[in-house]
């Protein structure tokens, strides 16, 4: 499909990968000469993925080259039952919804990271972007898991706390936690410093 990268990230798919094969009439049905795979890291986007992919994917051409001016390449058949499907993003696909648990909030944000973007509406109706995500880890520490704690019954897209680590935002389950945001006709910013200009706040809500 046409965005192979970004659904395997939203997925929630471990890891990914980058083939070399034979192109057919069919969209990406040919057998394959080579393959190699990544693991997808917690704060992969699909830009950053890529961009390793991209060095993978070359590395494995230079590799498998030879074989293929040769002759000697061997090709193996795709299963067709395995493959599935990943379509063109579209701009509504960016928009969060934290009913899910973080996890699966977190892989959305990143997956649309950088296009379309991963938007969520502040109770005045704004629109906002956000940037690194991250589902929370309390990490183990008194204070840390205090926090954790403070998400039980918050009901979910509630802003829970600003502070360094970023904007902790309740979801269905869990929390999560992102770097930066963006506001309507301003710059991109740390979540800390566009609390500190009280563009936003704790006890707000996300939708």
């Amino acid at each position: 499909g046409a965005a192979p990268i970004q659904w395997a990230i939203i997925n929630g798919d471990e890891r990914a990968g980058v083939s070399v094969m034979r192109m057919e009439e069919g969209l990406d049905t040919g057998p394959v000469a080579a393959l190699t795979a990544l693991e997808v890291r917690d704060d992969d986007t699909a830009g950053k993925l890529a961009s390793r992919l991209a060095t993978s994917g070359a590395d494995l051409l230079l590799d498998t080259l030879p074989s293929i001016i040769n002759g000697t390449v061997r090709l193996t058949a795709q299963d067709e039952a395995r493959a599935t499907l990943a379509p063109l993003l579209k701009k509504e696909d960016g928009r969060l919804d934290f009913r899910q648990p973080a996890r699966l909030v977190s892989a959305r944000a990143r997956g649309v990271d950088p296009w379309p973007g991963a938007t969520a509406s502040l109770d005045d109706g704004q629109l906002v972007k956000l940037f690194g995500a991250r589902a929370w880890s309390a990490g183990g520490t008194p204070a840390a898991a205090q926090q954790s704690r403070g998400a039980a019954g918050a009901l979910p897209g509630t802003i829970l706390s600003i502070d360094e680590a970023g904007l902790h935002v309740s979801c269905g389950a869990g929390r999560i936690v992102f770097q930066e945001l963006q506001l309507p006709g301003r710059k991109r910013m740390a979540a800390a410093a566009a609390a500190a200009g009280r563009a936003i706040a704790a006890g707000g809500r996300l939708g």
